[in-house]
């Protein structure tokens, strides 16, 4: 008769960030530390205020994946 001595359960959470600058400088700044805290960028865009206005404004997105483990042995 078979006996089970193992089970493993994954779960995959997916994190999701959108911030916005006020400048393309400030938003390269933040890339860089986002990327390098393990985040992936991906989106970025440029929105240019309403008809008339000089506002400008720039969006990132970013994702970062996370791994539940369980490991049950028996």
């Amino acid at each position: 008769m078979a006996k089970q001595i193992a089970r493993e359960t994954e779960v995959i959470f997916y994190e999701r960030e959108t911030y916005m600058y006020e400048s393309k400088e400030e938003a390269s700044q933040h890339d860089s530390f986002m990327i390098a805290a393990g985040w992936l960028r991906v989106d970025q865009y440029e929105w240019k205020g309403a008809e008339g206005t000089e506002e400008t404004m720039f969006f990132q997105i970013f994702t970062k994946k996370f791994l539940q483990r369980s490991e049950e042995r028996k």
